[in-house]
């Protein structure tokens, strides 16, 4: 159903795409249905904002519907 959310957009490019710079959706192997979004942005002043972008307003809108536990948010950064 994320990914139906992803697809779903009128907008060829959103606003989010400008400032970031990758995003993958990952499954748990050994928990299906147990989802992470990994994405990579241009600086820390992009991925702060881009909570208020009308497309994660709508997809904090839409997935709580989908889903049964509370969304987490967790920052990191790749060791080197």
């Amino acid at each position: 159903m994320i990914s139906a959310f992803a697809c779903d957009s009128t907008d060829t490019k959103n606003t989010s795409d400008a400032v970031r710079l990758r995003i993958h959706l990952c499954e748990a192997i050994r928990a299906p249905l147990t989802l992470s979004v990994h994405s990579e942005w241009v600086d820390e002043a992009a991925f702060d904002a881009h909570s208020r972008f009308p497309d994660m307003q709508r997809f904090f809108t839409l997935v709580p519907s989908l889903i049964t536990h509370p969304i987490r948010a967790i920052r990191t950064h790749q060791m080197e």
